[in-house]
């Protein structure tokens, strides 16, 4: 049986950066961890209750840390409307993060994003979200599946921003006694190549029969440079 690799993690250093950026001094890396992980916690309470519209343009949360700043970088679909409506949830976290880290200025930015509704995270969240409202799997895998097949076939003019994915669903699907899967793939998915531009979210449903599991990868063509290395 082929071991399974995280393909975020594989393409660590050579496609993708970490989620979190920062070098700590010996003795000081778990205070630093566990900062990372109250923030993130900070994040997740107030994205639950920040409404459908937030939740679908919002595709990921990068933490940057250097001497005297934290930096949030969100990147979102359209960032001047989440200002402009969602501008108390980002003054909240600001505000919750500054009374944590208290000696270092905290900094919010949004950063654009051109595939915000063809990203996986946001994909995985609509599905997880109609799965939690006991609509049936069935129909939930279709519509995400439509969604991301008109990334795949824009109108004429635009550039197709997926070239393949992979929606998979496990679990005791509609209460089924025995737990089963169910998945689409369209397109290319080269989950070997290091340059394949490959993005992956899993989500967990808790329902009254148990915990459904929700992957989508996500491959959006192969990049051809390799990052730079990191300068603090």
């Amino acid at each position: 049986m082929a071991q399974k690799v995280h393909p975020l993690g594989f393409r660590l250093g050579i496609t993708k950066r970490s989620k979190s950026t920062w070098f700590a001094r010996r003795g000081k890396f778990h205070k630093i961890l566990r900062s990372d992980a109250k923030i993130l916690k900070i994040w997740d309470e107030l994205f639950v209750k920040s409404g459908k519209a937030l939740q679908s343009q919002v595709v990921g949360l990068e933490i940057r840390r250097q001497v005297n700043l934290l930096q949030l970088n969100i990147r979102a679909g359209l960032p001047a409307q989440l200002l402009e409506r969602d501008c108390a949830i980002f003054h909240e976290l600001k505000k919750q993060i500054n009374d944590l880290e208290g000696n270092l200025q905290c900094r919010v930015k949004l950063i654009k994003t051109l595939s915000a509704e063809a990203s996986a995270i946001v994909a995985a969240r609509q599905l997880a979200d109609a799965i939690e409202k006991r609509v049936h799997y069935n129909r939930a895998l279709t519509q995400v599946q439509r969604n991301l097949e008109e990334a795949m076939n824009p109108t004429q003019g635009q550039r197709a921003r997926v070239r393949g994915f992979k929606i998979r669903v496990s679990g005791r699907l509609n209460g089924s006694e025995i737990a089963r899967a169910a998945w689409v793939q369209q397109g290319k998915l080269p989950l070997q190549s290091l340059n394949a531009d490959v993005e992956y979210h899993h989500e967990k449903v808790e329902t009254k029969y148990g915990i459904i599991g929700v992957k989508v990868w996500v491959y959006s063509g192969r990049i051809i440079y390799r990052l730079p290395p990191l300068v603090f």
